[in-house]
């Protein structure tokens, strides 16, 4: 068994490495590169319209200025999208190692819409990172108060409980992750790193084969 398990665990830390470590930033995935395309886009093509717009007055002097065009107000940010947007920004801060201002953004996102769950989780890991873990568990607790089947702040308290020493109530808080979605990858590396710590051999080499079987799958 325990030689099943040490050729397991190199490709459990490669899974680890290729799993991104904010799961609320992954809630929306979709939209992160295609929000950070938009605005690249817009910052490459309007000045490339306006310097269009330059040469064509100064190509034809003698034209009569058009008619002012109606100015549109751009539309107003709900509390959400707001909290969601700046969700985004942290997990781009925290990619790049901007520990400091990912959480900044992240606590901006609370305090934008205090009723979204994945801003509270996304403080959460962040803080994880930071080791403030009192402040994380209750990043979490606030995020399940909200949402009470949010697989992604069930997983953040069980990491924190593994790193405080409590290894049953950490296995306890990830098997119930897992109930609520038999996925993400980080969840499975974490149940059998405390499964091992406990000494269930067993369990913690299924816990990892489970894993890479939805890394496999291409599951997250």
């Amino acid at each position: 068994m325990i030689g099943c398990l040490a050729g397991v665990l190199p490709a459990a830390e490669r899974l680890k490495k290729l799993h991104v470590r904010f799961p609320a930033a992954n809630t929306a995935g979709n939209l992160k590169y295609a929000g950070a395309l938009l605005v690249a886009c817009c910052l490459f093509f309007a000045p490339l319209a306006c310097l269009g717009a330059q040469k064509a007055a100064m190509g034809n002097p003698g034209a009569a200025p058009s008619a002012a065009q109606p100015s549109v107000a751009p539309a107003r940010q709900t509390p959400r999208q707001k909290a969601e947007s700046l969700v985004r920004a942290s997990a781009v801060l925290a990619r790049d190692n901007k520990l400091e201002g990912a959480i900044e953004k992240a606590r901006m996102a609370v305090a934008a819409d205090p009723s979204c769950a994945t801003a509270y989780v996304q403080l959460g890991y962040l803080l994880i990172k930071k080791g403030s873990l009192d402040d994380a568990m209750k990043a979490f607790d606030d995020a399940l108060r909200l949402n009470p089947v949010l697989h992604t702040a069930k997983t953040g308290k069980g990491i924190i409980l593994a790193k405080k020493g409590d290894l049953q109530g950490a296995a306890e808080a990830l098997e119930s992750a897992l109930v609520l979605n038999p996925d993400p990858l980080e969840t499975y590396y974490e149940l059998g790193r405390v499964y091992q710590k406990l000494g269930k051999d067993k369990e913690a080499l299924a816990a990892y084969k489970k894993g890479l079987e939805k890394y496999k799958e291409g599951r997250d």
